[in-house]
């Protein structure tokens, strides 16, 4: 039941058509569908993007999975693969033992601590 975000960079084989580069991402029960425009760009400027989505976690294991909509070699690419949980940005998901679901804080003083500082103060990720 945990949110977590996917970040990646995105960019696109420049030596061949289609120069707008498609591809899916999926996790659990969430598809994003994401495109790059490779327009200008060489293998040695990719011209990286940064891409983002969230998903819900609906079991103890979830597969990622990134496929391109592209067939062939001139698909895109991506690096920089992270995923992370997304912690509380209101007190209130840190109270009646909402804390404990995070997985990162020690009680619940330390969770409301993180939302009432801005987040600076960020624990460990689980």
């Amino acid at each position: 039941g945990l949110v977590y975000k996917v970040t990646f960079d995105m960019a696109g084989n420049p030596d061949g058509a289609p120069v707008i580069k498609t591809m899916n991402a999926e996790a659990a029960d969430t598809s994003v569908s994401f495109e790059f425009d490779a327009t200008g760009h060489t293998r040695a400027d990719m011209g990286w993007e940064p891409r983002e989505f969230e998903f819900t976690a609906v079991d103890t294991t979830t597969t990622l999975m990134f496929a391109s909509t592209i067939s062939g070699f001139y698909g895109p690419t991506l690096d920089n693969v992270a995923v992370g949980v997304v912690l509380p940005t209101d007190a209130n998901a840190c109270k009646k033992g909402g804390w404990q679901s995070y997985g990162v804080f020690k009680n619940q003083g330390d969770c409301v601590s993180y939302v009432e500082t801005g987040a600076r103060n960020q624990p460990a990720a689980p």
